[in-house]
C-alpha cells in the first residue's frame, strides 16, 4: 500500500451516505489539495513571484490599518468646518419696491456650504406679519423653492428656521436673503434677517473619499 492510498483510507466514515464506498475521502478532512497533494509531491510553493509579493505586503498593510465612517460634511458641522452667522438690521421704505438683498454671502475660495437655518424679525410691534413685507432666500439670485415671497414669520434670530440649502465655490454659488415691501406704507421698517449654516473643503485629492461635495 502506498502513502497515498493510507491516507485515503484512513479513519472512519461519518455515514455510509456520505462515503457509500467505505473510503474516507481527502477532501473531508482537508481542502482538495490538500493531502492528495502532499502525497504526491504537488503542494503549492510558497510565494515568490513579484504579484505574490505584493499582494502580501498590501494584506501586511491592511492588518494595520483602521476604517472609520464618517457623515458627510453637508450633514453637520465637522471639525475642519467654519460657521457662517450673519446678521443684519435692514430698513425697509415705505413705498413698494423689488426685492433688495439684506445679506448677500459669496461661499469662500474652495469652500463649499449649507445654509441650515434662516430667521427674521419686524421692529414694530402693530405688524401682524399681514404680507405687507415680503422676504426670500436666493441662490445665485434665483429663489430657493419653497423660500419665495414669505409673508408669515417661520423663524427668528433666536430660534432660526431649518433649512437645507448647499452651495460650493467652483460653481460661483451664493445666498443672498432678500426683502421687498409689498403694499405701501406711511413710514420706513426695520428688519432683522439671519442666515446660518457653515462652510467645509471639500476633499478633491486622489487619497481622500471626495465625499461632501455638492452636485
Amino acid at each position: 500500500m502506498n502513502a497515498l492510498d493510507r491516507l485515503l483510507q484512513r479513519g472512519t466514515p461519518e455515514t455510509a451516505r456520505a462515503f457509500p464506498n467505505g473510503v474516507r475521502s481527502a477532501e473531508a478532512d482537508q481542502r482538495p489539495d490538500g493531502f492528495r497533494a502532499i502525497a504526491q509531491g504537488t503542494s503549492p510553493q510558497p510565494m515568490t513571484s513579484q504579484p505574490d509579493a505584493v499582494l502580501g505586503r498590501m494584506i501586511q498593510l491592511l492588518q494595520n490599518t483602521n476604517f472609520t465612517a464618517a457623515e458627510p460634511a453637508f450633514n453637520r458641522p465637522h471639525y475642519y468646518s467654519d460657521p457662517i452667522d450673519l446678521s443684519v438690521r435692514y430698513t425697509v421704505p415705505a413705498a413698494m419696491g423689488a426685492y433688495v438683498a439684506a445679506i448677500t454671502y459669496n461661499i469662500p475660495t474652495g469652500r463649499a456650504a449649507r445654509i441650515s437655518g434662516y430667521g427674521f424679525n419686524v421692529i414694530d410691534p402693530t405688524y401682524t406679519y399681514d404680507g405687507s413685507i415680503l422676504f426670500q432666500i436666493a441662490k445665485k439670485g434665483v429663489p430657493v423653492p419653497g423660500l419665495a415671497n414669505i409673508a408669515e414669520q417661520r423663524g427668528t434670530l433666536v430660534l432660526p428656521a431649518e433649512t437645507f440649502i448647499l452651495g460650493a465655490e467652483v460653481y460661483a454659488d451664493c445666498f443672498q436673503f432678500m426683502v421687498r415691501r409689498a403694499v405701501a406704507a406711511i413710514a420706513s421698517t426695520q428688519v432683522d434677517l439671519l442666515l446660518r449654516g457653515w462652510t467645509w473643503r471639500p476633499m478633491r485629492e486622489k487619497e481622500g473619499p471626495a465625499i461632501g461635495i455638492p452636485q
